[in-house]
């Protein structure tokens, strides 16, 4: 067997470890604190009270830790659309002066022209 796949079983076995061990070590924390409380001057009401207290902080955590990561995201947008309206509008003014003299080459055409040209282009079809 070779030495990497040594190495990945041990680290699956030390990862199995360490994970009962914060397993343990969470319940008996958990443990601790319910033990406080109870020994403490807390009313039931109370320790209820502070039990959703710490859910709405964690919570809370967890909101704001979400919404700084859509910040950072909107802000990795913001920089994508600014550089991709750079490039289009940098095309546009490459192609802005085209369309304006093909605008003014419509314009310059006359009712006549375009009509002798269409009788010329069926005399063309019919010989």
């Amino acid at each position: 067997m070779g030495q990497v796949e040594e190495m990945q079983k041990s680290l699956a076995v030390k990862s199995a470890e360490l994970q009962a061990k914060n397993d343990a070590a969470n319940a008996k924390l958990k443990q601790m604190v319910i033990s406080y409380l109870t020994s403490s001057r807390f009313t039931r009401l109370e320790l209820i009270y502070h039990t959703f207290k710490v859910k709405d902080q964690q919570e809370a955590e967890k909101q704001k830790t979400h919404s700084q990561e859509i910040q950072k995201l909107l802000e990795i947008q913001k920089t994508e659309i600014a550089a991709k309206k750079t490039e289009v509008m940098a095309d546009l003014d490459q192609v802005e002066p085209a369309v304006i003299d093909a605008q003014q080459a419509v314009k310059s055409i006359r009712k006549q022209h375009l009509v002798l040209s269409i009788v010329q282009f069926y005399t063309l079809q019919i010989v």
